[in-house]
């Protein structure tokens, strides 16, 4: 089996049953109660190089702009606060909500790569608040807004519709 094999086998894989995925892998924290395809509103963009040292420093400069931009738009805080300590990498992740945390998980580039890889866990506590803005990011998927008890936020663009019970979970949150 060829690379491009390989690679037609996992693009045409069913994705994961998530919920069940994530209740296993989430362990003292089980049971997930709901949860949502996301990728961080402001992450950080790196168009790469370009053919020329001319074009290369063009796509940092609009790289620079665009990041300061969307970081002033969707992320809120002092330095030190908890939503300037999350990650801003453009990965698509599956945000878990547990009776104790929040948890966001790797399903790798395909969304379908197990067993599914931990990146940030917040116990319950710290959050404020887990709600949609009722805006709509580029390509048109909506806004959800993270908040915490310092004061600070941070926006994520759910990938795709979540069920109901995510928003009813996500309502319990607040404080």
């Amino acid at each position: 089996m060829g690379l491009r094999d390989k690679w037609m086998a996992q693009m045409s894989a069913r994705m994961p049953d998530y919920g069940s995925v994530l209740t296993e892998a989430l362990g003292d924290d089980a049971p997930c109660q709901a949860h949502a395809l996301v990728v961080p509103a402001a992450y950080e963009r790196n168009s790469g190089s370009g053919s020329d040292i001319g074009s290369a420093l063009l796509k940092r400069a609009v790289d620079l702009a665009s990041n300061s931009i969307a970081e002033n738009k969707h992320i809120g805080g002092d330095d030190g606060s908890i939503a300037r300590s999350l990650p801003r990498v453009g990965d698509m992740l599956a945000l878990a909500l547990s009776p104790t945390s929040l948890s966001f998980w790797s399903f790798g580039i395909t969304g379908r790569e197990l067993p599914p890889q931990r990146r940030i866990r917040l116990d319950r506590d710290v959050v404020r608040g887990l709600v949609g803005t009722g805006k709509r990011s580029q390509g048109g998927a909506g806004v959800a807004r993270l908040s915490f008890v310092d004061g600070s936020f941070f926006d994520y663009r759910v990938v795709m519709a979540p069920a109901p019970e995510f928003w009813v979970e996500a309502e319990s949150l607040t404080t």
